[in-house]
């Protein structure tokens, strides 16, 4: 009886092994598909659409077609900060850690990108030569060049310029979608990939308090006292609102989405439920307090509003940093807050 007893226990044990292992790849097999890869490429589709209407236009110069050029661009935006708030390729596997910094250089060095960009379409010099480096390519650089070209009497430099960026950024987008579509890794490494996801929201979370609401109103150590819309994420194309709010929508589905396998079903089987439906009731917060402010964002940073969305998004990351990791029995690691 006793071995009967012993066998029994062996197997529950195994199954429950089994259980936990199951439900962790189940949740990063719909994490790859319906967020990882389908939010990839929309920012990709985005991206091509982008380049032929900026073809189009240089051809066939438009008021209309300028009109659609932006919020093309603006759709790219919301598509790419998805993209990057759960960015986890170069996690898996480190030839892909920093396609990230090639396509976005918001925060990452002291240059600036358009004193950069606007000397290079000021000169003479071949463009392609001229923006020689990643920054004066990067969506960044793509943003100044299609929101300082409506009174130019020659726009054609400006929209060469930004062939040249997508054409930039395209290259590192579509090595990002083709691996999410080939990889097997995240979903086979299980829990391993959950503290990879884990580890990656609550970095996203650090750069939403500190880099993209922090530090434009003066709220951290670096800026204090000291607000300024110069340092907002999309200064010239007035979405940074949009971006931040994006960033939370992904946060958010990662953590409860009804119809896949999601971060609450994780804290379940793994006894963390109200830590992780606390984090989930601060990421709602943190979006209603941010649906409560105006876009542009730079016409909101002296509000008490925007001091709540500081707030709101200092105590979602104090959740994720402080809860989740030991919850679920993750390794924690260090913030990277140099780059993005």
């Amino acid at each position: 009886m006793l071995r009967a007893f012993i066998i029994t226990l062996g197997l529950n044990i195994l199954f429950s092994g089994y259980a936990h292992a199951s439900i962790h790849q189940d949740f990063l097999r719909d994490v790859q598909k319906y967020i990882l890869i389908e939010d990839s490429k929309n920012a990709q589709a985005n991206l091509i659409e982008l380049k032929e209407l900026i073809l189009a236009q240089k051809n066939n110069p438009t008021e209309e077609r300028a009109n659609v050029i932006k919020d093309k661009f603006k759709a790219l935006v919301l598509n790419w900060k998805k993209v990057e708030a759960v960015y986890v390729a170069g996690g898996v596997d480190e030839d892909y850690l920093d396609h990230p910094r090639f396509i976005d250089y918001f925060n990452q060095g002291n240059e600036s990108i358009h004193w950069l960009v606007s000397r290079a379409i000021a000169g003479n010099q071949d463009l392609q030569n001229a923006l020689f480096k990643n920054s004066t390519k990067s969506i960044n650089a793509l943003e100044y060049l299609l929101f300082n070209i409506d009174h130019k009497k020659d726009s054609s430099r400006y929209l060469d310029a930004a062939v040249i960026s997508i054409n930039h950024i395209g290259t590192w987008l579509e090595e990002i979608v083709d691996f999410y579509q080939s990889d097997k890794k995240f979903v086979e490494q299980d829990k391993q990939s959950v503290s990879l996801l884990v580890n990656r929201l609550i970095d996203s979370s650090y750069k939403l308090r500190t880099w993209r609401v922090g530090e434009a109103g003066g709220f951290v150590k670096k800026y204090e006292g000291s607000p300024s819309a110069d340092r907002l994420e999309y200064p010239l194309s007035s979405i940074s609102l949009e971006a931040i709010i994006s960033i939370l929508d992904t946060h958010i589905k990662v953590i409860e989405n009804k119809n896949t396998v999601d971060l609450l079903a994780i804290g379940k089987q793994s006894g963390a439920q109200a830590e992780i439906a606390l984090i989930l009731e601060k990421a709602l917060a943190a979006k209603k307090a941010a649906r409560a402010l105006q876009s542009p964002l730079k016409t909101q940073i002296k509000r008490a509003e925007y001091k709540t969305l500081f707030t709101k998004l200092d105590e979602l990351h104090n959740a994720y940093y402080f809860m989740l990791i030991d919850a679920l029995g993750l390794k924690s690691q260090i913030i990277d807050a140099d780059g993005d």
